[in-house]
């Protein structure tokens, strides 16, 4: 078996445990997108740094959903020098709630966050903050790392356990 077929099997795996594992999550995050925007309610998509070329996708595209707005603050998205700053701007508590805060973002409204690691300050911050105000959140993470890495919030959840 050549290289690229090793890697479209690896894909598959990947795909197909998703499907098997979180396919009723994902039937919940459409339903919860379905209602809010059919409801006149905006979707906002975030991420730190490199998680947050995931929101960008959705914002903006041809053909994309013209409701999703993307939520890009000074610090994270990979817009300082050094680049390494970015690591110390999202772990740094309050910073998520501040962010929320500064958006439109009202009950009824849903938040996609993207996170691998879900661990850092900046996006369990923003989900809480924005659970506090009606929005819903989603989170899109790497669940085998985020639950084997410890949080790096003070209160001590990963962005999957508080989404």
């Amino acid at each position: 078996m050549g290289i690229m077929q090793r890697y479209l099997e690896e894909i598959r795996t990947i795909l197909e445990k998703v499907e098997n594992t979180q396919s009723g999550a994902m039937e919940q995050a459409a339903d919860m997108l379905c209602t809010a925007i059919l409801g006149g309610h905006t979707v906002f998509a975030f991420g730190t740094n490199h998680a947050g070329l995931l929101a960008q996708e959705l914002y903006y595209r041809t053909g994309g959903l013209a409701v999703v707005n993307y939520v890009r603050m000074p610090g994270l998205a990979l817009d300082v020098d050094p680049p390494t700053l970015t690591t110390d701007i999202e772990r740094m508590p309050g910073y998520g709630r501040a962010i929320v805060d500064a958006k439109p973002m009202r009950e009824g409204d849903v938040l996609i966050l993207h996170s691998v690691s879900g661990r850092n300050a900046v996006p369990i911050d923003a989900a809480l903050r924005a659970r506090e105000k009606g929005v819903r959140t989603i989170c899109l993470t790497n669940l085998a790392t985020s639950s084997a890495v410890p949080a790096r919030h003070a209160g001590g959840k990963n962005l999957y356990e508080v989404c």
